[in-house]
């Protein structure tokens, strides 16, 4: 949009100010944090670590995908820390999480959920790892350059009035294999 209305204002203040958070957090770990708490980097379909570079590609990328209407799909894998330790991947004495393994099965997972959602020639993710909460978790962010999905209509509740908006659900199965091939 060219003009945004005064609670859009609000709300891209709002997303602004935890963007900056997010990013800060990212950037730099608290002192009191233990090693395996710390928040890690980005990483994509070919990269452990996002360089400068690459950061500013995928900036630019969202942003022109959010301008182009496509949508921003964030995806959760999360780990229950006893898991990880009986399948060898996070050692709790060392505090060493075995990143790369995560990793690895999420690009599996997001190349069958490209596959099965037509999002191989358009789509694009980023994931990050993060260490700060009492569990591991990925975060995996997909967008488009443009969008592909369906166009539905949907009713606004309160004034009436009917719009063309994309369909932004994952099939039930895609999710189901992105589960499955993760595993």
């Amino acid at each position: 949009k060219s003009t945004l209305t005064n609670n859009e204002t609000l709300e891209l203040a709002k997303v602004e100010g935890h963007m900056k958070t997010l990013k800060e957090n990212m950037s730099q770990s608290k002192p009191s944090q233990p090693k395996h708490l710390k928040v890690r980097g980005l990483f994509d379909k070919e990269n452990d670590q996002l360089n400068e570079k690459q950061k500013q590609y995928y900036k630019q990328f969202y942003s022109q995908a959010s301008k182009n209407g496509a949508l921003l799909f964030q995806d959760v894998v999360s780990f229950d820390t006893s898991f990880l330790i009986k399948q060898g991947l996070f050692d709790p004495t060392t505090g060493e999480l075995d990143a790369k393994k995560l990793k690895d099965a999420g690009r599996v997972m997001m190349k069958k959920y490209f596959e099965l959602e037509n999002l191989t020639s358009t789509g694009q993710w980023v994931g990050a790892i993060h260490y700060n909460t009492d569990n591991f978790h990925i975060h995996f962010s997909t967008t488009e350059n443009m969008n592909t999905r369906q166009m539905i209509t949907v009713k606004d509740k309160k004034t009436g009035h009917e719009k063309q908006v994309p369909n932004g659900l994952k099939k039930e199965a895609t999710i189901r294999e992105m589960k499955s091939v993760f595993m």
